[in-house]
């Protein structure tokens, strides 16, 4: 049995009504969930970028990228896993608070590079952004805290190289 692995799929397609939906179901009926879906405006008018992230096997990967680039609406899918690019994530954290915690909850904000966005006399919100791993680092040392909610966007990539990420 081939082991599941984590992967990130970049694709740009034509801004048509349904677009979305046919992509969707190509995942759902290979049984992959979409984990995170991230849709971006693109260089080019009519056309958008979407970043998704999908856990599952190797080879159900390339059946799904196969998919994926025979919709008419898709015109190129590219599995960027393993790709040399840039990923960011944004978060925005909304946290209630006392007197005893306030600066600790500040300091830690503070160690990552976090925004302030919103305090009030009893709950604080705080914009974070960077890598996965470091959102996760922050939700990790918020946990002991009151977290009244957290939305975060999902990652979006770059390319470092000058071809396009698409």
């Amino acid at each position: 049995m081939e082991k599941s692995k984590q992967s990130t799929i970049v694709l740009n397609v034509r801004d048509k009504p349904g677009t979305l939906i046919r992509i969707a179901l190509v995942f759902s009926r290979r049984g992959y969930n979409i984990e995170s879906l991230v849709v971006s405006t693109s260089q080019q008018k009519g056309f958008s970028i979407m970043t998704i992230v999908t856990t599952g096997d190797v080879s159900g990967l390339q059946n799904i990228l196969k998919q994926l680039n025979k919709l008419v609406d898709v015109v190129s899918a590219h599995d960027r896993t393993d790709h040399d690019v840039v990923t960011r994530e944004l978060s925005l954290i909304k946290l209630r608070y006392t007197q005893e915690t306030r600066l600790h909850i500040l300091s830690i904000a503070n160690a990552f590079r976090c925004t302030v966005l919103d305090l009030d006399k009893e709950c604080i919100i705080i914009e974070a952004h960077g890598s996965t791993d470091t959102i996760e680092r922050l939700k990790n040392a918020l946990e002991e805290f009151d977290v009244i909610e957290e939305i975060s966007t999902g990652n979006v990539l770059i390319s470092r190289s000058a071809e396009p990420t698409s």
